[in-house]
C-alpha cells in the first residue's frame, strides 16, 4: 500500500526540516510527500532540494487557507491511504509501518492515533490508552488531523474538508474543519483509534502568547465559534450541546478562583465563541 502525506506548509523551514528528517528514518518506505507550498516564491527552495533525493517529493501552490490546501493535496494524491502531517509535527520511526499493520487485513476505512510531545507525553489533549471505535461523540476525543489515516477510495471525490472552517478561512470558525471532516467519514465508513500510533507535536504553550494577549484571546474566541459551528451542523442531541457550552465556562470559573486570570479569560472566549458558533443562522 502506497501512502500519501499531505502536508501544508506556510512560515516554517526548520520545523519542516524536522518532520523531513523524521520520514527519512521510516521503516517503511513506500509513500509520497505532496507538499502544499503557501509561502512566497523560493521560501522553501533550501529545504526541498536537501531532501529531494531522499524523498518523493511534490511540491504545489496554494492560497492560504488549511483546509483548502488539504483539499488541494488530496486531488495531486496518488497512495492507497492519504494523511496529513502538519510542518510541525513529526513521526516515530515505525509510525508509517504501524499505520500499513492496522489496515492489513481489515475493513476499517480509517485510523487516528495518539498525539505526543517531544517527551512522549499526550499533547493537545488526554488521549485514550486503549483501542476505541470511533463514533460521533468519541471523535472529539480521539480524532485529530495531524494522526488520521484514510483509504483513499473513500475521500476522492466524496469527501473534502469545509474550507469555511479552520485556519486560514478568513471566517469566525477558526476550528473545527478536521472534527467535521472526521464527522463525514463516520458516515461512509467505520474507524478506529490506535493509541500505539504515534505522531509527536510540541505543546501549545501559553506563555508564547504572554506579550499579546489580545491576540490569544482571540484566537481561543475563534476556536470556540470553529467548535459550536461544528456541532450545529452535525445535529447532536442538547445533553451533548449543554455538556459543549458548559465544560469551557466551569473550566474559566475554576482558574478564575486558582487566580490563573488568563487561563480563566482563555476559556471564557472559548466558551462565548462556542455560544456564537452554535447560534449563528
Amino acid at each position: 500500500m502506497k501512502i500519501s502525506l499531505v502536508v501544508a506548509t506556510i512560515n516554517r523551514r526548520n520545523e519542516l526540516k524536522r518532520l523531513f528528517e523524521s520520514l527519512v528514518s521510516q521503516t517503511y518506505e513506500n509513500f509520497e510527500v505532496i507538499i502544499v507550498d503557501q509561502n512566497p516564491v523560493g521560501y522553501l527552495e533550501s529545504v526541498i532540494k536537501l531532501y529531494d533525493n531522499k524523498l518523493n517529493l511534490k511540491t504545489i501552490t496554494s492560497e492560504p487557507g488549511l483546509s483548502r490546501a488539504r483539499n488541494l493535496g488530496i486531488k495531486f494524491s496518488s497512495g492507497d491511504l492519504i494523511c496529513f502531517p502538519d510542518d510541525d509535527c513529526w513521526y516515530s520511526d515505525r509510525t508509517l509501518e504501524s499505520v500499513i499493520d492496522c489496515f492489513q487485513n481489515s475493513s476499517l476505512g480509517f485510523i487516528t492515533g495518539r498525539l505526543l510531545d517531544e517527551n512522549n507525553m499526550d499533547c493537545l489533549k488526554s488521549w485514550p490508552r486503549k483501542k476505541v471505535k470511533i463514533n460521533k461523540y468519541n471523535v472529539w476525543k480521539c480524532a485529530i488531523s495531524v494522526t488520521l489515516f484514510i483509504k483513499a477510495d473513500i475521500i476522492k471525490g466524496q469527501i473534502n474538508f469545509d474550507e469555511t472552517l479552520g485556519v486560514g478561512a478568513k471566517t469566525l470558525w477558526g476550528s473545527g474543519e478536521e472534527t467535521d471532516f472526521t464527522l463525514r467519514l463516520i458516515e461512509k465508513s467505520s474507524g478506529e483509534y490506535h493509541p500505539g500510533i504515534t505522531v509527536h507535536h510540541p505543546q501549545n504553550k501559553v506563555e508564547l502568547y504572554e506579550a499579546n494577549l489580545d491576540f490569544l484571546y482571540k484566537k481561543e474566541y475563534s476556536y470556540g465559534c470553529g467548535m459550536g459551528r461544528v456541532v450545529f451542523l452535525n445535529n447532536y442531541n442538547i445533553v451533548f450541546i449543554l455538556k459543549v457550552i458548559i465544560r469551557p465556562l466551569i473550566g474559566s470559573l475554576i482558574y478564575k478562583l486558582l487566580n490563573k486570570k488568563i487561563k480563566s479569560k482563555m476559556y471564557y472566549y472559548n466558551f462565548l465563541g462556542r455560544v456564537h458558533g452554535l447560534t449563528y443562522r
